[in-house]
């Protein structure tokens, strides 16, 4: 299989022993907190990787010491590796120039969802190059499934301590250090010391009762606009699981995520920051590190964290485990049922724990594969009977009319066979979050627990030239269906109308758990519009969309007219949501004056909200995409996330002509 590329999520923290006492875990537990993390050293034979003295791993004869470290296994393709101990405890590697050669520790039994430590220490000494790599490979039999990694610092100045946490992925049963030595590009040989490798197992437990709130479950779903739940009066039955959940909670009309693509949206979301202040403005960059998720600050607060994902861009790779103790990687179009049969079982084991978890389902994103009980009822109906669209198949995403590949169905070609299995997936996932409910009920902890149940963003269903995909500011892709029940805590029937945004989901957590809402959090609670009917606690909603340069924002505010503008906020299409749903007839030229008042407004309230948080200007040159592995690209290009075609910024509509 290809290469994977390094998970970037890498946490540098002082060198630890490797004892089994409980952990100071990122976002370490408050005092008094009932959250205890503790660490089970794993023993590595040779963690130094010690040879004979001066002997070096390499081709030649075995009296030049071509031989392995113990416990450990080499594939040197070229040049060699020398060991020799140093000073303080620290091995010394030289490698020669065109040096090619993997290590890999015996292998050690692992679990999906474990959470391994790897700590070291390394010393690049003088030179600048970067000869190795270290990291935790994640394994089914021989088939590497993940591997997380630190790469040495080109301009380290000094010893860096060296933590790797990572999550094993769905399918783990083998867990081996790995390291790598490429000195390919050497013209001397080079050297670094390294202090010997420990490598722990975590496992957290949080057994008391003092937590206001014990239970904590966010479901984002996959490409789920709001239009087409039955929340929001569509012409199907989608969703009465939701319409239940609503009405035994609060249901909230008007909700929006800060992007239509999943990375800089769940990005948003679990920070409670915007995309441009993280610098994720498209489905490429990773989690900035130095954020503060979701998952930390609960981990913070006392509770065991856990992960259920089925998306790769949501990924241990690009960060998202950041703060989980526990974390479920899936590959993309894994099944409701899949991750339910992962989240339920490890609900069940920490039930007497205080728990937070999120679970991201992969569903109703394309391809559209329902079980065929939950598309047929869609088949046939009015609805159906009233489609009579045919269209062409193609490989591009964004634009249309054809079916693009990633979706496209061999023979079929009519729009209302893509419309009806996208609306079977919302079915089904709803019929599964009806379970899921029952499951809370059933084992006694409704009372104690809240859930959150929204998406990452909407999906087009033809609508404005983009045909079954997502990526543009139009409300089809950026109106998204939220719900929140908490038995107990939130009145049954509560139907909030005002502005809402996924930065405010983080906030309303933690105030109903009785947490302090950390400063760098963007969003406002939510419990005053739940509980007062109080009005949006921010003047503007926004979402962002780009690739590179070609940037643009929507901007919902109290003003009737929505805004689309450009990412300098000049407004280059105005639409009036409730007059024209559709989005059919851009109202910029006739309401210019509206719609730079409106914009005006919003470039100054912006402005302050990423004051001292925000990137530096980009240039107006086409910015220089991040590097990814052939792996990397390979999956983006699956789901349709690479095509140059995809988010490019809106273009003012044709002027319409004045209405007399």
């Amino acid at each position: 299989m290809p290469a994977l590329s390094p998970r970037r999520a890498v946490i540098a923290l002082a060198l630890a022993a490797a004892t089994a006492t409980p952990f100071a875990f990122a976002g370490s537990a408050a005092p008094k907190s009932p959250l205890v993390v503790t660490s089970t050293p794993v023993m590595l034979a040779n963690p130094g990787l010690t040879l004979d003295s001066g002997e070096s791993l390499g081709f030649g004869d075995a009296a030049a010491g071509n031989h392995e470290p113990d416990g450990w296994r080499s594939a040197i393709k070229g040049g060699s590796v020398t060991f020799a101990a140093g000073d303080k405890g620290l091995t010394t590697a030289t490698m020669a120039p065109g040096t090619e050669d993997s290590l890999v520790s015996k292998g050690e039994a692992g679990k999906p969802g474990e959470t391994w430590v790897l700590r070291t220490r390394i010393d690049p000494g003088p030179t600048h190059h970067q000869p190795a790599t270290i990291g935790v490979a994640f394994l089914q039999g021989q088939t590497l499934l993940d591997y997380a990694l630190h790469r040495m610092e080109t301009e380290a100045d000094g010893p860096q301590d060296v933590e790797i946490r990572a999550s094993a992925p769905e399918g783990t049963d083998t867990v081996r250090v790995r390291w790598v030595f490429s000195g390919k590009d050497l013209t001397a040989p080079a050297s670094f010391a390294f202090a010997p490798v420990t490598l722990e197992r975590l496992d957290a437990t949080s057994r008391s009762r003092a937590l206001a709130l014990p239970h904590l479950f966010l479901v984002t779903i996959e490409t789920f606009r709001a239009d087409h739940s039955s929340l929001f009066g569509y012409g199907r039955d989608t969703t009465p699981n939701l319409v239940k959940l609503a009405a035994d909670g609060a249901v909230f009309k008007n909700h929006h995520p800060q992007a239509p693509y999943t990375r800089p949206s769940l990005s948003s979301l679990v920070t409670s920051r915007y995309p441009a202040s993280l610098g994720i403005t498209e489905n490429v960059p990773p989690l900035p590190q130095s954020a503060t998720t979701m998952a930390e600050m609960f981990a913070g607060d006392g509770y065991v964290t856990g992960g259920f994902v089925s998306q790769y861009l949501l990924s241990a790779h690009f960060g998202f485990n950041q703060g989980f103790h526990y974390f479920y990687n899936h590959p993309n179009d894994t099944t409701v049922d899949t991750i339910f049969g992962d989240l339920l079982p490890w609900t069940q084991a920490h039930l007497a724990d205080n728990t937070f978890v999120w679970t991201h389902l992969f569903d109703p994103h394309g391809p559209y594969r329902p079980p065929a009980e939950f598309a047929a009822p869609f088949q046939k109906d009015g609805l159906w009977n009233a489609d009579s669209a045919t269209l062409t198949a193609g490989q591009k995403k964004a634009t249309g009319p054809f079916i693009p590949g990633y979706v496209a169905e061999e023979g079929q070609l009519e729009r209302r066979q893509y419309v009806a299995r996208y609306d079977g997936e919302l079915a089904y996932v709803d019929n599964r979050i009806g379970q899921l409910v029952k499951w809370i009920e059933d084992h006694g902890i409704a009372e104690q627990s809240m859930l959150i149940v929204t998406a990452d963003h909407g999906e087009s269903m033809t609508e404005h030239g983009r045909y079954f995909c997502h990526g543009s500011l139009y409300d089809h892709d950026l109106h998204v269906p939220l719900v929140v029940w908490a038995p107990g805590r939130i009145k049954a029937g509560t139907v909030v109308t005002e502005r809402t945004a996924h930065l405010d989901l983080v906030p309303t957590m933690l105030d109903y758990a009785g947490m302090p809402i950390p400063a760098s959090v963007k969003g406002k609670s939510l419990r005053p519009l739940i509980e007062t009917g109080a009005k949006a606690t921010q003047p503007y909603t926004v979402a962002l969309v780009g690739q590179g340069e070609e940037e643009a924002l929507a901007v919902y505010s109290d003003d009737p007219l929505t805004l689309l503008v450009d990412f300098n906020g000049k407004p280059i299409e105005a639409y009036d949501l409730a007059k024209d749903p559709g989005q059919l007839e851009n109202l910029l030229p006739a309401r210019q004056a509206d719609a730079e008042r409106i914009a005006e407004g919003y470039r100054t309230w912006m402005a302050a909200q990423l004051k001292d948080d925000a990137p530096k200007p980009k240039a107006k040159a086409k910015a220089k995409p991040p590097a990814m592995s052939d792996d990397e690209r390979a999956r983006l290009e699956a789901l349709g996330y690479l095509d140059p075609e995809e988010a490019p910024a809106p273009k003012p509509a044709p002027k319409p002509t004045p209405k007399k």
